[in-house]
């Protein structure tokens, strides 16, 4: 309980949640909410149907994915790292600062220790990537087509330092691994913690093994052809949703609304992605014509819709594996205690 009353009491949550009732207010005031909500209760439930199948082909994806980014000797089952997306996925909803994905690193690794868990963060940050140079193809196409879009360039460039910055540092450990754990070792003596090197030194070997797809051209074939798979399948969410609520949308338009929101992610909020979420859909949503109003319904049904699917395909994983929410969060903290200790134990 004290953990959670740390995590809620934190600078990076209370900011989030600033940042997300800022951006919230700004879409609320601008926009007539009864003419919005008026076109998300007309919505035929039958025409959910689709974006449910779409949502839910795309779970497999997404873990297949994941699973491929995996070396052969360290490469979890296709089942568990299925189990352990959707779980962590719902945890990203409910947890703040992408906690699902802390959550994800202990729960695929089979010792839940620290150099398991820095492999498959590893292979999270080379899934973040992938899905990063995706959005920004796109987005950077449509800049050419677009005019007076200022914001969506900031964002853009924003966005290009950021995974342009990932790419880098993911090349350089991967090519010199034993200059980089040199230079880890210097920053740990500077620091002052040269007693947990060793520690820090077997996780960071972990991290490495980690980002092995990125030297594999197969396996970057294959990553590259699924991601664009996972976009695709985006795209086609948001142009059933758009039908649904009788806005006139393009599947290219679609491509660019999800890309928009997918940047627009990075951007530290609230749980549950509240107010990134509405702003960046409906700024471009504009962009592409559409009223306040019709982007606002748009966005808001597209947003519980992703809500409730997370939650729900989150529990019937957690049912599957057999576990609880609040015992696989125990595990992801175990470690983090563990290293404390030593820690403490050190004197550092």
């Amino acid at each position: 309980m004290a953990s959670w009353i740390r995590e809620l009491r934190s600078p990076k949550l209370l900011i989030g949640i600033l940042i997300s009732a800022a951006l919230l207010a700004l879409v609320f005031s601008q926009t007539e909410l009864s003419q919005a909500w008026q076109r998300v209760t007309q919505v035929n439930g039958r025409h959910l149907l689709l974006p449910l199948l779409l949502s839910l082909i795309a779970f497999p994806v997404r873990a297949l994915r994941w699973q491929w980014i995996f070396s052969h000797q360290h490469r979890p089952g296709f089942w568990a790292c299925l189990r352990v997306f959707v779980v962590s996925n719902m945890a990203n909803v409910l947890l703040p600062a992408r906690g699902g994905d802390v959550l994800r690193c202990f729960l695929i690794s089979r010792e839940k220790s620290l150099q398991d868990a820095s492999r498959a963060l590893a292979t999270i940050g080379v899934e973040r990537v992938f899905d990063g140079l995706a959005l920004l193809i796109v987005a950077a196409v449509s800049l050419l087509f677009l005019s007076d879009t200022p914001w969506l360039t900031r964002l853009v460039l924003a966005a290009t330092v950021v995974f342009g910055g990932a790419i880098t540092a993911f090349v350089l450990l991967q090519r010199y691994p034993d200059h980089c754990r040199r230079a880890l070792r210097v920053c740990l003596g500077a620091l002052r913690l040269s007693r947990v090197a060793a520690k820090v030194d077997g996780v960071f070997v972990s991290f490495t093994e980690g980002l092995a797809a990125i030297r594999s051209p197969r396996r970057l074939v294959l990553l590259s052809v699924a991601t664009a798979v996972v976009w695709l399948l985006e795209a086609a969410f948001i142009w059933a949703m758009a039908a649904a609520v009788q806005l006139p949308l393009s599947f290219s338009d679609s491509a660019l609304v999800a890309v928009v929101i997918g940047l627009g992610l990075m951007i530290p909020a609230a749980p549950g992605f509240l107010g990134t979420y509405e702003f960046f859909s409906v700024a471009v949503l504009g962009l592409l014509g559409a009223t306040r109003e019709a982007a606002l319904a748009l966005t808001l049904l597209m947003h519980a819709w992703v809500l409730l699917v997370l939650v729900v395909a989150g529990l019937l994983g957690l049912a599957g594996s057999g576990s609880g929410f609040s015992r696989a969060f125990s595990t992801q903290l175990a470690p983090r205690r563990t290293l404390d200790k030593e820690i403490e134990v050190h004197g550092v």
